[in-house]
């Protein structure tokens, strides 16, 4: 019989895991937030983020609390000792397939981009393969590896995207954002929040990297400031869109690319939209690579393997087929994210880390009152 796999020794920083939650949280949002919020809330899109905001910080405060009932454990090993060993295998077995699923969602996605705009001829069987073989990679190095890694990623991509807001400063219009707060749009504002705040509910992926954070206690800390900073540039870069093409925003599949696409400096600094696209890639490859290492860790412990490396090639095989398949178009996709994601996201993001701590502090208080 396999001996289990010990608890996550403890080997990221915290400046490391802060780079996990930034990523996760910008990566794939950042690009389609503003068409998002625009097409439910219009003008006030900005203003849904500030609900989204609320739904992750009750996130990160879930997995934190959970985190400090089982120190050491991830999700997938503490479900089973608080709902018991079938019940929360199941649950654990779901939530692999939950990050799969994303993981499959995010390389469509980045596969999609990047046909619209560069790799138009290219098959997309191609540019899935090519971007899991490097994830896995990266997986295979280990989670100090990919540590390293996403540090240079978000140094990258906080530059890239603050200054993308600096560029095209002269061109705002803030009359386009008028009327602020129509009492009429009041629900649309609620609306609008829903498909952010489950984009947002994927940092429920750090239950993962929280037993390998070298200061533990500090985790919520990082998590809470990654997010509000996420969420602040979200909202300024929503603000923006929305400030420079109006009622164009919704028009627009990914308005902030096209934001790249205007930047024009003295006639002398312009086309610049390739280096911002390399380093939107660059960062998606981080989030699915976060996502693909999470998976094959998780399956380790689920299946009780000595050696999570080994389900590296068969995942990645899986995650190729699944995303070639998965839409058979970029329409499909956005369909589905629109309407099926938030609601099928939300179980696993909000309601079922609810329901083990709910049934974790009942347990508990059993216990003491025995």
């Amino acid at each position: 019989m396999k001996e289990e796999i010990p608890l996550y020794e403890k080997k990221i920083s915290r400046s490391q895991f802060g780079a996990f939650a930034y990523v996760l949280s910008t990566a794939t949002s950042l690009i389609y937030v503003p068409t998002v919020t625009f097409k439910i809330a219009r003008q006030d899109g900005w203003i849904s983020l500030i609900f989204s905001y609320m739904a992750g910080i009750f996130g990160i405060l879930m997995i934190h609390t959970l985190i400090r009932h089982y120190p050491g454990k991830t999700l997938v090993q503490y479900t089973p000792i608080a709902l018991g060993r079938i019940i929360g295998k199941i649950i654990g077995g779901l939530y692999i397939w939950f990050y799969f699923h994303v993981a499959v969602i995010i390389l469509r996605e980045i596969t999609d981009f990047t046909g619209t705009y560069v790799l138009d001829k290219t098959p997309v069987v191609v540019i899935v393969s090519l971007l899991v073989i490097v994830c896995a990679y990266a997986a295979y190095g280990g989670v100090e590896c990919l540590g390293r890694l996403m540090i240079i990623i978000a140094f990258l991509s906080i530059i890239a995207n603050i200054s993308l807001l600096i560029f095209v400063i002269e061109k705002l219009d803030f009359d386009k954002l008028l009327p602020i707060f129509d009492r009429k749009l009041a629900l649309p504002i609620i609306k609008g929040s829903i498909i952010p705040s489950a984009w947002l509910g994927e940092i429920v992926l750090m239950a993962t990297y929280l037993p390998m954070l070298q200061e533990e206690k500090k985790g919520k800390n990082t998590l809470l400031i990654i997010l509000t900073f996420s969420v602040m540039l979200l909202m300024i870069t929503d603000i923006f869109a929305i400030a420079v093409y109006g009622l164009l925003t919704a028009s627009f599949e990914y308005s902030v690319f096209n934001l790249a696409r205007i930047i024009n400096i003295a006639d002398f600094f312009e086309r610049v939209d390739p280096a911002y696209l390399a380093v939107w890639v660059a960062a998606i490859f981080g989030k699915v690579s976060l996502f693909y290492l999470a998976i094959v860790k998780e399956i380790a412990h689920w299946l009780k393997l000595t050696d999570y490396r080994i389900t590296i090639i068969p995942v990645g095989i899986l995650l190729v087929i699944s995303s070639v398949t998965l839409f058979s178009n970029t329409s499909e996709m956005i369909q589905f994210l629109s309407y099926t994601f938030p609601s099928y996201a939300f179980i696993f993001e909000y309601v079922i880390p609810s329901l083990v701590l709910i049934v974790t502090g009942i347990k508990q208080r059993l216990t003491q009152s025995k």
